[in-house]
């Protein structure tokens, strides 16, 4: 099922015949507890209302379930940019919040009744290759290990990802 908030639907072709996609105006028609995988890569954070359309995505998986968010985490960058006197700025309003490892760690262990269980929470993937766009494939890397040795103590990651299961 698709949630697609386009008048018009894309009309591609899928690759897999065996692939059917639904279309569905708003999260509201979708049922409760009925799926087993879903997606927000990119999304939440340019929701007005992210906390309420989290709600409602979580309220979609059945027990088992997987979640996935990919959001940007990119104030620390822009405060580091500041202090050197470069302008750089693509939230507002472009995204209109900031979702880090923070947000993610807090928002699923304040959870009442703890439903949901982390099964993975790091900096997100590079969205570009090397062949295509080197050196910002290169400084997307640079920014992102150091988080491996110093962890949450290193916020210049750019993105974050979460995994999470609806335990049952």
């Amino acid at each position: 099922m698709v949630v697609d908030y386009n008048t018009v639907p894309i009309s591609a072709p899928l690759p897999n015949p065996a692939i059917c996609l639904q279309y569905h105006p708003n999260l509201e028609s979708l049922p409760a507890g009925h799926f087993d995988f879903v997606i927000a890569s990119a999304v939440l954070e340019h929701i007005p209302e992210a906390k309420a359309a989290l709600e409602q995505l979580l309220g979609l998986m059945r027990p088992g379930a997987a979640f996935y968010a990919r959001t940007p985490f990119v104030v620390p960058l822009f405060k580091l940019c500041q202090r050197f006197r470069v302008g750089m700025d693509f939230t507002f309003p472009g995204h209109i919040y900031d979702l880090g490892q923070a947000f993610w760690e807090k928002y699923f262990a304040k959870r009442e009744g703890k439903p949901f269980r982390v099964l993975s929470s790091r900096p997100s993937i590079v969205e570009s290759a090397f062949h295509d766009a080197f050196f910002r494939t290169g400084a997307a890397h640079l920014c992102k290990f150091p988080w491996l040795l110093f962890g949450s103590k290193w916020g210049f990651v750019g993105g974050w990802e979460i995994v999470v299961e609806r335990l049952k």
